[in-house]
């Protein structure tokens, strides 16, 4: 540029560089598609949580993004590491690309909980390749994350693995031994939640009362299958009559273990039963004679021995009291 001031011509010239930064999101605004395209997919082997995330705006460079992925007991916030994920934190969407589905492998020991969650949730972005040389001259408007940065991928029923137990309503059973020569039957309701698989769960019988003998019930283990879409079924413990006195028993039930991936509740793998005493165990108290004592008054010897007998069971210990009543004539 030159200047001309009153004839004299200035011989220099002025130059000015201007700068004009990207505009309408050429880089891209980077945020998780639909919940819909967000999946637990347990089909696989291992099993995998399947993500989408798109990109709007311009498709300029390749964008890396930074994702973290954590996994959430039901009603906790607080992430769990009961559930271990396998994936690289860094995902790449190439220039031209609209999305991009991560993949991450769930552990195969990994329990999933029903009502449990993962949260997936975008970090940061950053330009990666085909920007322009001007990009520390004027930092760019974009990458840059949209709004739906984070998404929780819910652990359903189809989803999660089964927790069986007893009702936590139902762990304490009081019986009656049988009357006569035939066994009673007593119902154990066992309920799981989770998954909608056919499983199998084990059990058995224990006891640490002296009083509790094998032959008191049935067979002593067994178990019992949930089918497809069942949620609750029942074990079924023999009860045996005998026509011994015998005090009261008390033996467990307990769950042993779950096929398929299951596991058993904790707190609710045991129900315990009391068999209450049966066939008068105390026995029965009598005076040993029935002959009627005289005393004299003027005896010196004021003391007598009244016997007393238990017949048919002594299995226990038992009080016995007794009043003195007098009869006859009062002087």
């Amino acid at each position: 540029m030159s200047q001309v001031v009153h004839d004299l011509k200035i011989p220099w010239q002025l130059k000015e560089l201007d700068f004009v930064a990207d505009s309408d999101d050429v880089y891209g605004v980077f945020e998780f598609a639909s919940d819909h395209y967000q999946s637990i997919n347990m089909d696989s082997i291992p099993r995998q949580l399947h993500l989408n995330i798109t990109r709007t705006g311009g498709m300029v460079g390749s964008v890396r993004i930074n994702i973290t992925v954590t996994y959430h007991l039901p009603g906790s916030s607080i992430p769990s590491n009961e559930v271990a994920l396998d994936y690289s934190g860094d995902v790449t969407i190439a220039a031209g690309s609209r999305s991009t589905f991560v993949v991450l492998r769930i552990a195969d020991n990994g329990f999933l909980k029903l009502g449990a969650a993962f949260k997936a949730e975008l970090i940061a972005v950053r330009l990666q390749s085909g920007v322009t040389g001007l990009l520390h001259e004027v930092p760019p408007s974009s990458p840059k994350i949209g709004n739906k940065s984070e998404v929780f991928l819910n652990v359903t029923a189809k989803d999660a693995n089964g927790e069986v137990g007893f009702s936590t309503a139902h762990q304490m059973f009081s019986v009656q031994e049988p009357a006569g020569s035939a066994s009673s039957f007593l119902q154990l309701a066992v309920k799981r939640s989770g998954t909608a698989n056919r499983v199998v769960v084990h059990w058995n019988i224990t006891s640490n009362s002296n009083t509790f003998f094998p032959n008191d019930t049935g067979p002593q283990s067994g178990k019992v299958s949930f089918e497809e879409g069942q949620d609750e079924v029942n074990i079924t413990i023999e009860i045996k009559p005998d026509e011994s006195p015998e005090v009261a028993k008390v033996f467990t039930v307990k769950l042993v273990n779950v096929s398929d991936m299951g596991r058993i509740q904790v707190g609710a793998d045991k129900a315990q039963v009391t068999i209450e005493e049966s066939d008068n165990p105390g026995g029965t108290f009598e005076f040993k004679n029935s002959t009627a004592v005289v005393l004299q008054e003027s005896s010196s010897n004021n003391f007598i021995n009244i016997g007393i007998v238990r017949k048919v069971s002594a299995l226990d210990s038992r009080w016995v009291s007794f009043v003195m009543v007098p009869s006859g004539e009062m002087k």
